[in-house]
């Protein structure tokens, strides 16, 4: 650039009535008069003179760096714009095309779902829409349903995501097997697995009662912990106590492991625990509270002179003077002993026998040998010896009598089983300890009967 500054003339720049001054690093201060003769600086091609081919140079690169930036802003601006609207129209051909899905899902199991929304007027003038689900297998319908809603897209979301259900969580299985009710659960356990010789006395009757609750008449499939809370209400409100409706979910649960085992139906058995947390916390059921019932002198003396009547004056078939005070003494439940055989008994020892004796889950041949107490004894040897059993009676008959004879009396809240625990009481009271006890009762577990004691502080 200099190079060619050398072979151009010098300008000469007059500067007037300035006596100092720098003008680009040159000095300044020169006369009016000297103003032709000195030479202030070489001038550069773009400074103080006029090049047009640089400048414009200079402007086309700052245009089209002008236009490279607009067209970079405008091309975010397009692409942000072109993703936000596919996005839109990825939703709203996803909720449009919902049965494309669905189907595409249930293809490798043969079902084809489609739904289909359609809109009706009420008679009140109001409209509504309908979703409508079909599930088709090999050209037949073999699951329908359908909900209506106010909003078309309420309805098209519910069909969204109940087809989704009807795939992930294995409903479609339990679609061939919705016809069958809690109560038709309840009929093949009891065909299946109830023993040679029936269920308890308890069990048998529960089962049978829950066949006529309103939780019976629900598909045992679709069946969900509100269902078994709503029951327990139902329970409750009929003046049932919570040991009674425990027992009612655990006949139900045992019955529902049964079934689903031998014959594949996809109960969910999950239910009952998640049930109970909650029933637990409200205090719905809980385990039954120990007794502590024990008749009094007065009470023993009153039932001793009516069954006497009855059994000597009114010639009464049972004997039920001896059956009482034979509960009591032998500390024996009142099935045991109607089940007790002369066969059985050893004379010197004076033991017997208690067949199928009560136990959790083997009570078949369950048998166990008991020893008699000295007053059981005699009244043992005082019963005629016309049949094989020692009382050959129903236990129910002589657990009614009994129940009758105390609300003649007077007497509240005693029961036959009641007995028991005062001959189990009376046996500690003697100086007896827990293990010979034990083999009076023939309790199973010491803290059971621990329990059993009932202890009076006046005994002492």
């Amino acid at each position: 650039m200099f190079s060619i500054v050398i072979f151009q003339v010098p300008i000469f720049i007059t500067i007037d009535k300035r006596t100092s001054g720098d003008h680009l690093g040159l000095q300044q201060s020169i006369t009016a008069d000297d103003t032709m003769k000195v030479t202030t600086m070489p001038i550069s091609p773009i400074h103080h003179r006029c090049n047009t081919e640089a400048i414009r140079a200079v402007i086309a690169c700052l245009t089209r760096l002008r236009a490279r930036f607009i067209y970079s802003i405008q091309l975010l601006f397009y692409r942000c714009f072109l993703a936000i609207l596919l996005c839109f129209l990825y939703i709203e051909a996803h909720q449009r095309r919902i049965f494309l899905k669905c189907a595409f899902l249930m293809r490798p199991y043969g079902y084809l779902c489609m739904a289909t929304i359609t809109k009706y007027t009420t008679k009140a003038g109001k409209s509504r829409y309908k979703a409508d689900i079909r599930i088709r297998k090999e050209g037949k319908i073999i699951h329908r349903e359908s909900k209506s809603f106010e909003r078309k897209r309420l309805a098209e979301e519910w069909a969204r995501i109940r087809e989704v259900q009807l795939q992930e969580h294995g409903e479609l299985d339990k679609l061939k097997f919705k016809s069958i009710t809690v109560a038709d659960l309840i009929s093949r356990y009891i065909i299946q697995f109830e023993p040679e010789d029936g269920f308890g006395r308890t069990k048998a009757f529960d089962l049978k009662k829950l066949q006529n609750f309103p939780l019976s008449e629900l598909p045992a499939v679709s069946l969900t912990p509100k269902d078994l809370i709503d029951h327990a209400h139902y329970r409750k409100s009929t003046g049932t106590g919570p040991a009674t409706i425990g027992n009612d979910y655990i006949w139900l649960s045992g019955v529902f492991k049964a079934i689903k085992a031998s014959e594949g139906i996809p109960l969910d058995i999950t239910i009952f625990d998640d049930a109970r947390v909650i029933l637990r916390q409200h205090n719905m059921i809980k385990r039954s509270n120990s007794r502590t019932r024990r008749p009094t002198k007065e009470e023993l003396w009153k039932l001793s002179r009516y069954f006497w009547r009855k059994q000597y004056c009114a010639k009464s078939i049972v004997p039920m003077l001896d059956i009482m005070w034979f509960q009591l003494y032998s500390t024996r439940r009142d099935a045991e002993t109607c089940r007790l055989l002369w066969s059985d008994n050893n004379e010197e020892r004076q033991t017997g026998l208690v067949r199928d004796a009560k136990h959790p889950t083997a009570k078949k041949g369950n048998h166990k040998r008991f020893k008699y107490s000295e007053s059981a004894w005699k009244i043992v040897q005082k019963q005629p010896r016309n049949n094989e059993l020692i009382f050959p009676y129903n236990p129910r008959t002589i657990s009614n009598y009994f129940t009758k004879a105390c609300k003649l009396l007077g007497i509240a809240d005693l029961r036959l089983h009641d007995l028991r625990h005062e001959g189990v009481s009376r046996l500690f009271e003697s100086g007896y300890s827990i293990e010979q006890v034990a083999l009076f009762s023939l309790h199973e577990d010491w803290k059971t009967l621990k329990r059993y004691t009932h202890l009076r502080p006046e005994d002492l």
